[in-house]
């Protein structure tokens, strides 16, 4: 059972005590994100606190794009979906002062599976943590939160946010620096939010080069880009590069689904020809240009 409810007010602030709240924003999406925290809001207001997640990390050198943890106004979310609309991070409550705080989410950041050392793992993204905290169980949802009493996690296609609230069971995880700290359900979890993102980057191309062939509205639009990409997934290939030539096909003469549409030749290639996927697709690009010219 999913952690989380739809939390359908269009902003999360609605009037409740905002001490025990608090934000990370994502310095790879937002520029210049800790100067311009520091302009427009922390010199305006001594009570908000902040601190640079990779500060005192091994990624300090990368301190300019780094997630930055401070605490929540209103004004800082308004700023935030500006910056990067229901991308911008997440939002959570936690009655622990800030030092435990920032412990907790280094500690997630600095959890290394085998194959992956010194890999960030950028669990203060919404999408991967939600798609991690969806696929795990109750106990292991409560230990990856450690702290967070509530969670809001932005949905950058449906635009509204995810809440949830944890249950209170008694759980441990250690975020150590060997061995594999992730179930196999939670690969998966972590496997589907890269393909989410996989599909909005497939989404944004199609966007640019083809948006006739898109049906109207942004849950309806990633829908269509994730049947295709399963359709070429059950082809044999999931890379983009591939899906991005596979989209190409389809923006160029529609839908290859019927092997009785004119273009019959094509969605036989692509089925039941001869040869690698890769060539099978390469061949498949060089018709449609010729039919769509």
């Amino acid at each position: 059972m999913s952690l989380f409810t739809a939390w359908k007010n269009e902003v999360f602030y609605q009037g409740a005590c905002l001490e025990q709240h608090w934000m990370i924003l994502d310095g790879a999406l937002i520029e210049r994100l800790e100067p311009e925290l520091i302009r427009l809001f922390c010199l305006q207001d001594a009570k908000l606190q902040h601190f640079n997640l990779f500060s005192c990390s091994r990624w300090h050198e990368l301190h300019e794009i780094a997630p930055v943890l401070i605490s929540y106004h209103p004004d800082i979310e308004r700023w935030a979906q500006q910056q990067s609309a229901w991308r911008f991070g997440l939002i959570f409550k936690s009655n622990v002062d800030m030092e435990m705080l920032i412990n907790f989410w280094q500690n997630l950041m600095a959890c290394e599976p085998q194959g992956l050392e010194g890999a960030l793992a950028r669990l203060f993204d919404p999408v991967v943590f939600k798609h991690l905290l969806d696929s795990t169980t109750l106990e292991r949802q409560q230990a990856w939160l450690g702290p967070i009493e509530e969670l809001w996690l932005p949905d950058v296609v449906h635009e509204h946010y995810w809440h949830g609230i944890p249950q209170q069971l008694k759980a441990d995880l250690e975020c150590s620096n060997t061995g594999s700290i992730f179930t196999d359900q939670e690969w998966q979890g972590l496997s589907d939010a890269a393909r989410f993102y996989t599909e909005l980057r497939l989404l944004a191309h199609m966007e640019k080069f083809y948006p006739h062939r898109l049906p109207t509205g942004r849950v309806a639009k990633h829908q269509w880009v994730s049947v295709h990409l399963q359709e070429l997934i059950e082809l044999g290939a999931s890379d983009e590069r591939s899906a991005k030539r596979y989209l190409n096909i389809i923006g160029r003469l529609g839908d290859l689904r019927d092997e009785n549409s004119k273009y019959s030749e094509i969605a036989k290639l692509l089925k039941r020809g001869a040869g690698p996927l890769s060539v099978r697709l390469a061949e498949a690009d060089f018709l449609s240009r010729q039919y769509a010219h």
